[in-house]
């Protein structure tokens, strides 16, 4: 086997030299490459081929320092996220066959040595490292995206709402238009890309408003409704995505292809972080927000939306009933 040779797999690269490979992995969402990972070839105590199908992509498993008792082929989901397996399709069977039989006769070599797996150093990185730099790519990766649709010095937290939302194709106008509404004195809490009937919508969850914004090819339409106590949020899932409702006593707007996670999370935001009621010339109470009677109500909603557990419940709610 000669020195600096490359195999490339599905989603990783593995180069190898007379007694090391450097196995390079990219991540799939942001087509980024992850630190390389370096395995001396006399740390590898065994390796498992597995020739793709017409369902699933062929693997190459590492099994380093002693071979565990399961060896089965991975899940493609768990191959791509494992440091020691490596995927390849159709076109590239005949290289990964050639390097399984050189990793085959180095294991044999290394054996008959006396050479012990065990005691060979090999620095794999943890899942948390991979994570974080996983993490570290989608950011930048990110960070690009949305700088091509906003130009230069987007707002950090414009960015940070647009991290893990995936592709931002389709939604270039309806982001411009939200951007653009933003005032200076709030920010950004969570930011998700859905649908309406006519196009792509943002359903935006701010410091002080809900915004939504609806874009087709005729024309872009803002709705922006405060953070009141009165405000509703509703989530309804459907299949694999779901749909939001957003009500105040005044109207109800609807969001839907929304990811059921972040559907779920921006309905608990809705309702768990109202901002406090306006001033009013009603009193006090009416001022700061702490209506008891209005209060009760939006308990109620926290209780059964599942934020607030059946003792929170009815421990704010005997204090609230006190004050009537």
């Amino acid at each position: 086997m000669s020195s600096s040779v490359c195999y490339q797999g599905f989603y990783s690269k593995v180069f190898v030299d007379s007694d090391s490979l450097v196995v390079v992995y990219t991540d799939i969402a942001t087509g980024g490459d992850l630190p390389p990972i370096r395995i001396p070839v006399a740390a590898v105590a065994a390796i498992r081929l597995y020739v793709p199908t017409a369902l699933k992509l062929g693997q190459l498993r590492l099994f380093v320092g002693v071979v565990p008792v399961a060896t089965d082929q991975l899940s493609t989901n768990a191959a791509t996220r494992d440091p020691l397996t490596v995927t390849f399709d159709k076109k590239a069977v005949g290289d990964f066959t050639a390097l399984a039989t050189w990793l085959d006769q180095s294991i044999a070599y290394n054996q008959s040595v006396g050479t012990d797996p065990t005691g060979v150093p090999v620095d794999l990185p943890s899942t948390e490292d991979t994570d974080t730099a996983r993490s570290e790519l989608e950011t930048v990766s990110t960070r690009l995206a949305v700088e091509k649709i906003l130009g230069p010095g987007v707002r950090e937290d414009v960015l940070a709402a647009c991290v893990h939302t995936g592709s931002l194709f389709g939604w270039k106008q309806s982001l411009q238009a939200f951007a653009n509404a933003l005032t200076s004195d709030e920010v950004v809490e969570l930011w998700l890309p859905g649908r309406f009937a006519g196009g792509a919508a943002i359903l935006g969850l701010t410091t002080s408003r809900v915004l939504i914004v609806r874009s087709d090819l005729d024309r872009t339409k803002i709705d922006a409704v405060l953070r009141t106590p009165q405000l509703r949020a509703e989530w309804i899932e459907r299949w694999n995505t779901g749909l939001i409702k957003i009500a105040d006593p005044t109207r109800e707007l609807k969001v839907s292809g929304l990811d059921k996670a972040g559907g779920r999370l921006f309905a608990s935001h809705v309702i768990a972080s109202p901002r406090p009621a306006a001033a009013t010339e009603h009193g006090s109470s009416e001022r700061d927000g702490t209506d008891p009677y209005t209060a009760l109500a939006r308990l109620g909603d926290l209780h059964d939306a599942g934020v607030l557990t059946d003792t929170e419940f009815e421990d704010a709610k005997s204090v609230l009933l006190r004050k009537l």
